[in-house]
Protein backbone atom coordinates (compact mmCIF):
# COMPACT_ATOMS: atom_id res chain seq x y z
CA UNK A 1 0.00 0.00 0.00
CA UNK A 2 2.73 2.41 0.62
CA UNK A 3 4.45 1.40 -2.67
CA UNK A 4 1.24 2.80 -4.33
CA UNK A 5 0.56 5.79 -2.47
CA UNK A 6 4.49 6.68 -3.51
CA UNK A 7 3.76 5.88 -7.34
CA UNK A 8 0.78 8.46 -6.96
CA UNK A 9 2.50 10.82 -4.82
CA UNK A 10 5.37 11.17 -7.51
CA UNK A 11 3.16 11.07 -10.33
CA UNK A 12 1.15 13.85 -8.63
CA UNK A 13 4.45 16.00 -8.11
CA UNK A 14 5.38 15.71 -12.03
CA UNK A 15 1.65 16.85 -13.28
CA UNK A 16 2.60 20.01 -10.89
CA UNK A 17 5.81 20.51 -12.32
CA UNK A 18 3.94 20.12 -16.06
CA UNK A 19 1.77 22.37 -15.06
CA UNK A 20 4.27 25.04 -13.88
CA UNK A 21 5.77 25.02 -17.10
CA UNK A 22 2.92 25.77 -18.57
CA UNK A 23 0.86 28.21 -16.54
CA UNK A 24 3.57 30.40 -15.67
CA UNK A 25 6.04 29.69 -18.66
CA UNK A 26 3.63 29.58 -20.89
CA UNK A 27 5.88 26.64 -22.55
CA UNK A 28 3.70 25.56 -25.34
CA UNK A 29 3.76 28.33 -26.95
CA UNK A 30 7.29 28.92 -26.84
CA UNK A 31 8.53 28.85 -30.46
CA UNK A 32 12.54 28.67 -30.87
CA UNK A 33 14.46 28.33 -34.35
CA UNK A 34 16.86 25.61 -33.64
CA UNK A 35 16.86 22.15 -31.34
CA UNK A 36 19.84 23.70 -29.33
CA UNK A 37 18.41 27.22 -28.60
CA UNK A 38 15.36 25.09 -27.61
CA UNK A 39 17.23 22.92 -25.26
CA UNK A 40 19.13 25.90 -23.76
CA UNK A 41 15.44 27.61 -22.82
CA UNK A 42 14.43 24.46 -21.49
CA UNK A 43 17.51 24.78 -19.14
CA UNK A 44 16.61 28.09 -18.06
CA UNK A 45 13.62 27.54 -17.49
CA UNK A 46 14.32 24.97 -15.08
CA UNK A 47 16.98 26.73 -13.09
CA UNK A 48 14.48 29.56 -12.90
CA UNK A 49 11.74 26.99 -11.75
CA UNK A 50 13.93 25.46 -9.11
CA UNK A 51 15.32 29.01 -7.89
CA UNK A 52 11.60 29.91 -7.80
CA UNK A 53 10.72 26.55 -5.57
CA UNK A 54 13.44 27.21 -3.09
CA UNK A 55 12.58 30.94 -2.55
CA UNK A 56 8.82 29.64 -1.78
CA UNK A 57 9.67 26.77 0.58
Amino acid sequence: MAELAGAICCHWGVESNNWVGDVIFNEEHIKTKSGIQAQIMALLRGLAFELISKDIT
